[in-house]
């Protein structure tokens, strides 16, 4: 075994020792905050992988967790008030993944830091967002989401920002949150696997992923019953926005 054998043999193992750690971190934070996993996951996954692995990786992941949180937070879901952000987000979902695959990396990691960032800013001043009362705005923050669900697997920040804007309680947030990512998770696989984005690089990753989500599903779930998420909440958003600071700069 030469020098460059064992080179590549240590740069796999690193590589996957992060991605285990990044995907726990991710999953532990959606299953103890409601919300955060696409954001903490993909804030740090393309430095590893790269963002044309790292984005169909993580919506791969995405789906072995989020049926589990859907059911856990089903009472307080309202499916009336997210079915036309699902419809938009649909439309957003192929307009990501165009945009993957024709504009330069280096260009879709600063927006995607920059995203990153203005969510992390937005969410720990816990600026008060004027009420969205005309109907136009469910479009918008839909297609916005899908967009970015494709085009990073984040579909995150503008769904929450519409939650916010329409005022939904603690319990209608989190279970609304869960069904709306379920689904556009399934939409985001499907456009990848059309657009031959699941190469066979990313399956060895995959495996590595499955049970750092099931841990970071079972502690985040474990967690929630005993702590309250107000201080981690704060370390989280901070450590978010420091992910962004640096696929920025």
């Amino acid at each position: 075994m030469g020098p460059g054998t064992r080179y590549c043999d240590l740069k796999i193992m690193a590589e996957s020792i992060q991605v285990f750690l990044i995907i726990f971190t991710a999953v532990f934070t959606q299953s103890f905050l409601g919300f955060g996993s696409a954001i903490v996951a993909m804030g740090l996954l393309p430095a590893v992988l790269g963002l044309p692995l790292a984005t169909p990786l993580f919506a791969i992941v995405a789906l072995l967790f989020e049926p589990v949180l859907v059911f856990y937070y089903r009472r307080g879901l309202e499916f009336r008030a997210i079915r036309r952000l699902l419809v938009s987000s649909l439309a957003g979902v192929p307009a990501g993944i165009y945009l993957l695959n024709r504009l330069p990396e280096r260009l879709m990691l600063t927006f995607l830091g920059a995203v990153i960032l203005g969510y992390g800013l937005y969410a720990l001043s816990n600026l008060k967002i004027p009420e969205f009362r005309q109907n136009g705005w469910v479009y918008f923050f839909g297609f916005l989401s899908g967009a970015f669900g494709g085009a990073y697997a984040v579909s995150g920040p503008p769904v929450i920002i519409y939650g916010h804007g329409k005022r939904w309680d603690p319990a209608a947030f989190k279970g609304n949150l869960q069904a709306f990512f379920i689904v556009t998770s399934l939409a985001i696989v499907a456009a990848h696997a059309v657009n031959g984005s699941f190469v066979p690089a990313i399956w060895p990753f995959v495996l590595i992923s499955m049970p750092a989500a099931a841990l970071g599903l079972v502690a985040g779930l474990w967690l929630d019953r005993f702590v309250r998420p107000e201080v981690f909440r704060k370390v989280v958003l901070a450590g978010i926005i420091v992910s962004g600071i640096g696929l920025v700069f």
